[in-house]
């Protein structure tokens, strides 16, 4: 998988996620993007954002789960346990490699399973590499995201600590 980062702007004044400026269209023979990063890093935002500004259609994946099973993120975490999450994104994520003139918004964690990597490789991959500072600020709190209880900014470092070489290959 190679993937081209996008570093989102540290200053304060412009919280949200950075869009690649990709024009008026997408260039000739793209027909999908996926965008990979950390929890919190604008991977839906900014997929929402590049979709529209291309004409295309958003796939989230976390999204597509959440209406397959009727349940947030977290409960599917609380219920199921995380690897049958990550069973699922799997799923999602095949599924939405099938869809053409698509954006796709990958959770944060997919490019764990060596499965969902190689599924990656013959794709086009935009790494949203923010910092954890950035992250943090924009999970918040009160993170409804189930791997980031407790401390969010420690687990938001140990996240970035084991996923960068995965999102930087």
């Amino acid at each position: 998988m190679e993937s081209v980062a996008v570093t989102a702007p540290t200053s304060e004044a412009r919280p949200e996620p950075a869009t690649p400026n990709l024009g008026a269209g997408a260039p000739s023979g793209l027909t999908r993007l996926v965008l990979i990063g950390l929890p919190a890093a604008g991977k839906s935002s900014v997929g929402t954002a590049l979709a529209a500004r291309l004409s295309w259609q958003h796939r989230d994946t976390d999204h597509w789960i959440e209406q397959q099973l009727g349940q947030p993120v977290g409960a599917i975490f609380a219920d199921q346990g995380e690897d049958s999450f990550r069973d699922l994104e799997t799923e999602a994520l095949r599924q939405a490699l099938t869809l053409s003139s698509a954006v796709i918004s990958v959770g944060g964690g997919a490019v764990l399973r060596p499965e969902n990597r190689q599924l990656l490789a013959s794709q086009t991959v935009i790494w949203l590499d923010v910092s954890v500072t950035t992250a943090t600020r924009r999970a918040g709190l009160t993170a409804l995201r189930p791997l980031l209880l407790g401390d969010v900014r420690q687990r938001l470092t140990e996240l970035e600590t084991e996923r960068r070489p995965l999102y930087d290959s």
